[in-house]
């Protein structure tokens, strides 16, 4: 049988700076945009780091701002530059800024940098295993579609979320008591580089329950945008 390889092509622009800072009627267009498979940061003082992987082939520049087209705008140097044409200039919808560059709907991630306190940590995190919890026993994940962000309901449906997690409803694993157990973390809580804030940790017992929660601040709570169980 032949074997089959990926080949990941990546185009990197190191060069950062001299960019045009971002004119005020663009001031919207500022931050860190996040969609499937796409990551967009555009920064005032005219910085763009751009990255997507498109069947198995990872494009990502990073680079000056060169100017804006209308909605589009241009980033790179020399001859490797990149028009990034704007279809859905940003906009705001249920609270969130949105845009759709290149074809890809991104929405700008949240701007808190600051860490809760431990009891908002602790609470986040039962929060969060509850609702898992209930949705694996009801055998229906859509009130847990409902409870994460709206960064990762754009990117599934309640289907494809209880596909994820079926093995946990074909073992009938039942998470519930965890509700009266407080969560132990075993790192420190922080940002990782698409800037979600992460816990990690477990819950202590007979069967210790490992997780991973990764959670984007959606103005005015930190929701769910992605969580990993393991028993």
């Amino acid at each position: 049988m032949p074997r089959k390889f990926l080949f990941i092509i990546c185009l990197t622009i190191s060069l950062f700076h001299c960019g045009k800072p971002v004119p005020e009627d663009k001031m919207d267009y500022v931050g860190r945009w996040q969609g499937e498979n796409m990551t967009l940061v555009i920064t005032k003082d005219g910085g763009v780091e751009y990255e997507r992987f498109v069947e198995g082939i990872t494009k990502s520049l990073r680079g000056p701002l060169r100017g804006f087209k209308e909605d589009n705008f241009v980033a790179g140097v020399s001859v490797i530059k990149k028009e990034f044409i704007v279809q859905k200039p940003p906009y705001q919808k249920d609270g969130l800024w949105r845009m759709t560059v290149d074809g890809v709907d991104l929405i700008k991630l949240g701007t808190s940098r600051q860490i809760p306190d431990q009891k908002k940590l602790v609470n986040m995190t039962k929060q969060a295993m509850t609702v898992f919890a209930r949705s694996i026993k009801k055998k229906n994940f859509t009130g847990f579609y409902n409870f994460v962000s709206k960064l990762w309901q754009a990117q599934t449906n309640p289907k494809q979320l209880q596909s994820y997690f079926q093995v946990f409803i074909d073992k009938k694993i039942d998470l519930t008591p965890l509700s009266l157990i407080d969560p132990v973390f075993s790192k420190e809580p922080g940002f990782n580089e698409n800037g979600f804030l992460v816990l990690e940790g477990y819950y202590p017992g007979q069967t210790v329950t490992y997780f991973t929660i990764k959670y984007i601040y959606e103005h005015p709570e930190w929701k769910v945008v992605g969580i990993y169980v393991k028993l």
